[in-house]
């Protein structure tokens, strides 16, 4: 089933939950109105049963003052007491609902109409003057009647407030079974949606989240494609398609990458074999010339070692660059004084921080002991340091140190050159990239300081950047003490 017809499936279902849920409360809602509809009726009719019995009383009692008495205008009395008493049990009647309320509202009516038929017959007596006046007082004192009717009356009251307290616990009981019928059909949808969303749409996904996390660029794509929707069978079929593209890529990437580092050690390796040669030359040259030289001359000779030491650091790192991607370059850590290697550092390049008139320090003034290689140790401060020197402006300062730092010794190089933007400190470091200032300031291929970050690293140290345009740099890195 797909995807579209799935969720059409769920919107359909939901919107008919949800309106079954809305008419159920409807029905329940329309059953409590009715309830209370009743419960108002009856309370009426609780109401009424009280007035109809003092208007039986009322009644009763203008009989009695008529009989006694003889008084025509209690009989106009009585005739109003006796049409509101014909309302109230008219009113009394109509809400009866069960048989035993029925009977009730009917033995009423008979005692009510055996109370009244006695009184007319008295009342005629006395309009014919046939009733003694020891007779009607004898009469006023019987209250038999309306005992009877204010029993019948108690009888039907007790009764009404019976069919309330059943009608409330059917509608309790009503409300409690629709609500659990309403969660439990929920309740089961749910499980249900979940069951089966979760087979067809979330497992699925899942396993290919899993196995997509687990999975390397290079590896070949093994996961099987589920047996879901065709919406993530075919999800599946494309991430296979696009993982054995990105393979043959990635494999044409490692046939480049290799094709690019041979040919960099190559040419390095030739190039640093010139520059050796034309050192040498260089040196028999400066030597075969006549003491003192002339200051011109001597400038000359200086420029043109100062270009060769130059190149040659930037072919020693082109060389161990290609070798390190080549998997060729390994360390091998002995014990070695990092104090002089900071000394020896500045000295193999003096040529090219004398031509431009820095002024450089070592501040390395005992001997430090770490264990490291000496050879990758000596390609990542020659880095740091011709990169001070390209970077600082003629007659600026450089300083190359070693001091201890939280138990650990720090070698770091600092200058009062350019600086570096924040943004581009992280940057400098993953290698050929070089910020904008820097270009405008000297050449380069932007390798130095990812080479010797690379070389450090597998000293298990780090190189930090602290810097701001216009204010310098400072590089460092810190090894433990041996």
């Amino acid at each position: 089933m797909k995807l579209r017809t799935q969720w059409a499936f769920v919107s359909i279902l939901l919107p008919a939950y949800a309106l079954a849920a809305a008419a159920a409360l409807w029905v329940q809602a329309r059953s409590h109105a009715e309830l209370e509809a009743s419960f108002q009726r009856d309370l009426g009719a609780l109401a009424a049963l009280p007035r109809l019995r003092d208007s039986l009383r009322r009644l009763e009692q203008t009989t009695e003052r008529y009989l006694q008495s003889g008084d025509r205008r209690l009989l106009k009395a009585r005739r109003e007491t006796l049409a509101d008493l014909r309302r109230l049990e008219a009113g009394v009647g109509r809400i009866a609902e069960g048989p035993e309320e029925r009977a009730l509202v009917d033995r009423l009516g008979r005692e009510v109409a055996a109370v009244l038929s006695e009184q007319e017959r008295w009342i005629e007596r006395r309009a014919q003057g046939r009733l003694p006046r020891a007779q009607a007082v004898r009469l006023s004192s019987r209250d038999d009647a309306v005992a009877e009717v204010t029993a019948v009356l108690l009888k039907l009251k007790d009764a009404d407030r019976e069919r309330l307290d059943a009608r409330r616990v059917s509608m309790e009981r009503s409300g409690r079974r629709t609500l659990w019928l309403l969660l439990s059909a929920g309740l089961a949808g749910g499980l249900l949606a979940a069951g089966y969303l979760g087979r067809a749409l979330v497992g699925p996904v899942a396993r290919l989240q899993d196995y997509a996390r687990a999975w390397k660029l290079g590896e070949p794509w093994s996961l099987e494609t589920a047996q879901a929707s065709p919406e993530v069978s075919d999800l599946y079929a494309r991430l296979s398609e696009m993982a054995g593209r990105l393979g043959v890529q990635f494999e044409k990437e490692q046939e480049l990458g290799k094709m690019k580092t041979q040919l960099v050690a190559m040419v390095s390796h030739e190039f640093n074999n010139t520059l050796s040669i034309l050192g040498g030359i260089l040196l028999l040259l400066k030597g075969d010339e006549p003491a003192p030289l002339p200051a011109r001359r001597a400038q000359f000779y200086t420029i043109m070692e100062g270009h060769v030491r130059s190149l040659a650091v930037t072919s020693r790192t082109l060389l161990e660059l290609g070798r390190l991607e080549a998997g060729r370059l390994t360390v091998r850590p002995r014990r070695m004084d990092l104090s002089v290697l900071a000394q020896e550092c500045a000295q193999r390049l003096e040529i090219l921080w004398a031509r431009k008139a820095l002024r450089v320090s070592v501040e390395a003034p005992e001997p430090v002991w770490v264990n490291a290689d000496p050879d990758a140790l000596a390609l990542v401060t020659t880095n740091l340091l011709s990169n001070a020197v390209k970077y600082t402006p003629e007659g600026g300062r450089v300083t190359v140190g070693v001091r201890a730092a939280e138990g650990r010794v720090e070698f770091f190089v600092a200058d009062d050159g350019i600086g570096i933007a924040e943004e581009d400190r992280a940057k400098i470091l993953s290698g050929y990239y070089r910020a904008e200032e820097g270009k405008k300031a000297a050449k380069g291929f932007g390798v130095g300081l990812a080479l010797a970050q690379v070389l450090l690293q597998a000293h298990a140290a780090e190189l930090s950047v602290e810097s701001s345009p216009g204010k310098g740099a400072r590089f460092a890195f810190s090894l433990p003490p041996a």
